[in-house]
């Protein structure tokens, strides 16, 4: 143990700073509890454990990708030929511990405040300390992938198959904001010990994964990531190739001798993007990240979205305005919430005569969401040339991006919450 014999002290502003805060330290660690939740390394062991991790999971696609290139067909028919039930054996196979279902992780701390207890109010002793540990540790493993579960896997025909491409296929730090955005419950708040050192990780160019030391910029450009959270999310990436690794090999044993070659099969799959013959199923791509190419920030496609966004709102302000049954439908939908059976009679009418407003406050927000992103389309194209991965942004740029942050900070913060609010009430949830 290196006890934390590092050339380099922690980051100066990861204390007061909610984005460096969140890249070393996590939520569920106090200062008490720092023994047994934070393991000190060196520097020599901070950068083994990082290349370890880069390694495995890059031999781990390179063997996915050879096999793909071998038996690109077979294992596309094999796969969708399965049946549900033959997928998510060959899933519980390779990973025992994966989700069973795709909202298994809301069940998550429920569980773990059982174990807890378990574990704290034991009156039988030692043993059952103990097994109540290792539920806990199984309970660690299981959250560690909470977008991945055996149900959306298996019973789909291509998702697998799209997880496999998009991932053997791309750069481990195309998918690293992305895990680790997805991962951030786990990271906070599970009781899983963290590997720590004060160093940063650079997740950008060609000196992805060595270890440097803090730089204020490049950190909260997320260009290097504090070691703790960089080394969980590496870890993540790495349990995801073995996922696939292991389904796939599984599935190429099965059957009576070696696998037909061929990819014509396959190629045309990853021609359709895996999509679903019946365009009325598919979902869009955000939905659904995972199985997609990895996302990719777009100002010009970001300002699109919003103008379209914001022209939806003035139709639904000129309905409301305009036409009359579609305004009483609008406010039967409102009169038929649950809240509305818990207030009075006057607070309800005054829910309703102030319904209009929310049709024109939503129309300017999105306007003004709209604004902003031509804004930052503008910049874009006016400094892309100057935009290089690992060097701050042109001045006219990072102003324009951040500017736009906080607008829509302070525009959804709002409606994230009425939508909480409406969605608690909905007769659905009755």
């Amino acid at each position: 143990m290196g006890n934390n014999q590092s050339k380099f002290h922690p980051s100066p502003c990861k204390q007061d700073c909610y984005t460096c805060a969140e890249q070393y330290v996590p939520s569920a660690t106090k200062q008490h509890e720092r023994s047994h939740l934070l393991r000190d390394l060196d520097d020599a062991e901070a950068q083994d454990a990082v290349q370890q991790l880069i390694d495995s999971t890059q031999d781990n696609y390179q063997h996915i990708r050879e096999r793909l290139d071998l038996y690109g067909n077979a294992i596309a028919k094999r796969w969708q030929e399965s049946t549900a039930k033959k997928r998510g054996v060959l899933l519980r196979s390779a990973m025992p511990d994966l989700l069973t279902n795709r909202y298994s992780i809301v069940h998550s701390f429920y569980t773990r405040d059982r174990l807890f207890k378990i574990s704290r109010q034991s009156a039988s002793g030692r043993i059952e300390r103990e097994t109540a540990n290792r539920m806990q540790r199984r309970e660690n493993d299981r959250y560690l992938l909470p977008n991945l579960d055996e149900a959306s896997l298996s019973k789909s025909a291509t998702r697998f198959l799209a997880l496999m491409r998009y991932r053997a296929y791309a750069r481990p730090a195309d998918w690293f904001l992305f895990d680790a955005e997805q991962s951030g419950v786990e990271f906070h708040h599970s009781g899983r010990t963290r590997l720590y050192n004060p160093h940063c990780v650079v997740l950008r160019g060609k000196n992805f994964g060595q270890l440097i030391q803090w730089e204020v910029q490049a950190a909260h450009r997320w260009d290097i990531v504090g070691f703790p959270r960089a080394h969980f999310v590496l870890g993540v990436q790495f349990n995801i190739s073995q996922l696939i690794r292991r389904t796939l090999d599984q599935l190429l044993e099965r059957g009576h001798g070696s696998p037909p070659l061929g990819r014509y099969a396959w190629y045309a799959l990853v021609a359709t993007e895996f999509r679903s013959p019946n365009p009325s199923v598919e979902r869009p791509a955000y939905y659904d990240q995972q199985f997609f190419a990895p996302p990719r920030f777009d100002a010009r496609q970001a300002a699109e979205m919003f103008r379209l966004r914001h022209d939806s709102t003035y139709d639904e302000l000129q309905r409301v305005q305009t036409d009359p049954l579609y305004a009483r439908h609008r406010i039967k939908q409102v009169e038929d919430l649950a809240i509305d059976k818990t207030v009075s009679e006057k607070d309800k009418q005054l829910r309703i005569c102030t319904y209009p407003l929310h049709a024109v406050t939503n129309f300017v927000r999105w306007g003004w969401l709209s604004k902003e992103a031509e804004f930052v389309s503008f910049a874009w194209k006016k400094c892309n040339r100057n935009i290089v991965i690992g060097s701050p942004l042109p001045l006219e740029y990072s102003y324009a991006l951040d500017r736009f942050e906080a607008c829509l900070v302070a525009a959804l913060t709002p409606m994230v919450e009425e939508l909480g609010t409406l969605l608690a009430y909905s007769p659905a949830f009755q």
